[in-house]
């Protein structure tokens, strides 16, 4: 079974709790040591020592997880304006795709991401972070 919650915080605060109620569903509230896996814009908290079965269900969750964010990819860089559209983009080596690796490129490729639209979104959020 698989809950999904939202979370809202205020960046403003230092300080952000998991609700009581995540960590009894999630079965870590009796925990005494959690493993902790950070990257930029996501948090993965599991049992420190997973079991056989949890690694399969956090893997099984993974996976789905990355199924829908690859089909949200690919459908937001089908909708970039023609307007915003340059060209034609290699696919490969260096500039926008750079910080792809060549799989995870292809994956997104053969789940209808647009080449052109994906260079574009990437393109922009790199000129955001800067």
């Amino acid at each position: 079974m698989t809950i999904y919650f939202k979370l809202y915080h205020a960046p403003g605060r230092k300080t952000l709790a998991l609700p009581r109620a995540v960590l009894q569903l999630s079965g870590l509230s009796e925990a005494e040591e959690l493993g902790l896996r950070l990257e930029s814009g996501c948090v993965l908290l599991t049992r420190n020592r997973l079991t056989a079965g949890e690694c399969g269900r956090v893997i099984r969750l993974l996976l789905s997880t990355a199924t829908m964010l690859t089909a949200r990819l690919a459908r937001a860089s089908r909708e970039v304006p023609e307007t915003r559209r340059t060209g034609s983009v290699a696919v490969g080596g260096d500039g926008p795709f750079c910080g792809l690796d060549d799989r995870f490129l292809l994956l997104l490729l053969s789940a209808g991401a647009d080449p052109e639209g994906l260079r574009l979104l990437l393109t922009l959020e790199g000129a955001e972070d800067e």
